[in-house]
């Protein structure tokens, strides 16, 4: 297996990639990244979401960056204002120590910002189709002297019905520039595009993986990040004799979150690369004879550990790639046993979660997390059923229950069963400051990269039905994702979203009701042709009463059949 010391990589990237904890490449990191290092012409490579593909583009892409020119010199498409940010921020981190102005361009953000940031000079643009042709229009952004064009996600591109805007935007490219395009699939759209813009492209594809287990119960739980360490706690403390691996992002989170369940009382150990061998050894030595029960670990250091009865694994950190998710669950439910595989997922890591979803093909469950009078309830069930398996086989501490005696003189029964009680509780209670809610509520932040809408006045909201559904694979991060940057909506802009298995229902501002039914009719969403029409009937945009009752209609019998439907027009 190799790692990225093996690349041809400048120390400055090198030093980027050790920072952000990457060792081992993912398949299409190891597939591409010495080929587009090496290769300067066009590129194709088939690999699903979140399988590291930015990076897999994004290294070899600053490597060939010149930071002394301030001119474009590299374009990224991407089909949703959350993948460009997304795209933006690792290309940042990947190319901190060489200093390159990156800019991600999408709609919903001041133009002004962008404006200002293109004057100044930037080496890399990440931006949505629509947002780039808006500023080739007016003629803000130059792209005749690029050297580099990416399509990222460019299925995703296609089946939001940007292909005019993405030829639009290769027509403007320089003729000497390489184009490397990845894609989940290859349609015969793609396979156009390819033909047409690109010339002898080298091409890479990775098969999917979707072996999850399937002793394994997966289950996620939403959490604020200021409050992941005490949810930890909280489900460490409710299970029954847990026996797991906590995976954390980076070393210092690992060591972190290890010293603090120390300080709480829990029995946890870290594991991270800074530890030498004989570190390293020492702790696997404790946690394989359960001297530990928890062991705190990064992706990289848990490699080879090779431990069968695991009862949980913790995803402490969201991992970035489905891959990664899959190694790390699949170290619990081994040999024939049950396991669990629980995840932490913040507001703003939703999208990433229902990505993590479509790639393994598993619905992971919700949970809530518990409070503390069912934590404390049940740990002293547990210790009454203890206590009596206790009274069964009383034997062998004879010399230590003669130092009870005079407890036993002095106190009614009831009494000290009272005081043992009381001593379990209280030692309880001492890990916890309160009883505080740490469940997100499921409203909450549906979103990523939107802005909380529920602290924003809501304007008038209308219903509408897409033809749409679960059976057509689709997700509701992916809905929002193509109703905001197709119609140009801001994410205050929409409501919530309902996913049924052969239709979707959701609300939009009252005012964007044409724009959404125009922008969505007739694109293709997972080899579904859509249509989207009112729900109460009505062809026009007037606003109605906010939201009624979701529709039970069947298809044969929706009376929503009947209401105007458009075609596709791309002029709003």
């Amino acid at each position: 297996m190799s790692t990225f010391k093996e690349y041809s990589l400048s120390p400055e990237v090198q030093k980027a990639i050790e920072e952000m904890g990457f060792v081992t490449p993912s398949e299409i990191q190891a597939k591409a990244i010495p080929l587009l290092l090496s290769h300067h012409g066009d590129f194709v490579g088939q690999a699903q979401t979140g399988t590291g593909k930015t990076a897999a583009f994004g290294i070899p892409l600053i490597e060939k960056i010149d930071p002394s020119a301030k001119t474009v010199q590299a374009i990224i498409l991407s089909p949703t204002r959350e993948l460009a940010v997304q795209i933006s921020e690792e290309l940042k981190k990947l190319s901190k120590h060489k200093r390159l102005r990156i800019l991600p361009i999408y709609g919903g953000q001041d133009i002004g910002v962008q404006l200002r940031a293109l004057r100044q000079g930037v080496q890399i643009v990440v931006g949505t189709p629509g947002r780039v042709v808006d500023h080739l229009h007016r003629g803000t952004l130059q792209l005749s002297q690029i050297k580099h064009f990416v399509l990222d996600e460019a299925d995703e591109m296609l089946d939001m019905g940007f292909l005019e805007e993405i030829e639009e935007i290769l027509t403007h490219a320089g003729t000497e520039r390489s184009i490397w395009l990845f894609s989940a699939t290859l349609s015969s759209q793609i396979r156009g595009i390819a033909k047409r813009f690109m010339t002898e492209p080298r091409e890479v594809k990775i098969q999917k993986n979707t072996a999850t287990t399937e002793n394994t119960e997966e289950i996620y739980y939403a959490v604020q990040e200021h409050n992941k360490f005490e949810a930890l706690c909280r489900l460490i403390d409710h299970a029954k004799e847990m026996y797991a691996i906590v995976f954390c992002q980076t070393k210092a989170q690992c060591a972190e979150v290890a010293e603090r369940l120390v300080l709480k009382g829990f029995k946890a150990e870290a594991l991270h690369g800074d530890m030498n061998q004989a570190q390293r050894e020492h702790v696997m030595r404790k946690f394989k004879a359960k001297g530990v029960r928890l062991l705190i670990a990064t992706d990289v250091a848990a490699r080879g550990i090779d431990v069968n009865d695991l009862t949980h694994v913790i995803n402490y950190s969201l991992p970035m790639e489905s891959e990664s998710y899959i190694h790390r669950i699949g170290r619990t439910g081994r040999a024939g046993k049950t396991g669990i595989a629980i995840t932490l997922v913040t507001p703003s890591e939703n999208y990433k979660l229902r990505r993590l979803e479509g790639n393994t093909r598993k619905r992971i469950t919700k949970s809530t997390i518990p409070g503390i009078q069912e934590i404390m309830e049940a740990n002293i069930d547990r210790t009454i059923t203890e206590f009596e398996e206790a009274l069964k086989n009383p034997t062998g501490f004879d010399r230590y229950f003669d130092r009870w005696k005079p407890i036993l003189k002095k106190y009614e029964t009831e009494e000290i069963m009272r005081g043992l009680v009381t001593l379990l509780c209280r030692e309880f209670l001492e890990k916890y400051e309160d009883d505080k809610e740490l469940n997100v509520p499921d409203n909450f932040g549906q979103r990523s990269g939107m802005r909380d809408r529920s602290y924003a006045p809501r304007a008038e909201m209308t219903e509408l039905r897409i033809n749409v559904g679960a059976q057509h694979n689709l997700q509701t991060g992916t809905l929002v994702g193509k109703i905001c940057n197709l119609a140009r909506l801001e994410g205050r802009q929409v409501g919530k979203v309902f996913i049924n298995e052969d239709h979707s229902v959701f609300r939009v501002d009252a005012e964007s009701v044409d724009r959404v039914i125009r922008s969505l009719t007739g694109i293709t969403i997972g080899g579904k042709k859509a249509v989207v029409e009112r729900t109460d009937g009505r062809s026009g945009g007037a606003p109605r009463m906010p939201f009624a009752k979701r529709s039970t209609h069947t298809k044969e019998d929706s009376p929503f059949r009947k209401s105007r439907t458009y075609k596709k027009d791309h002029s709003s």
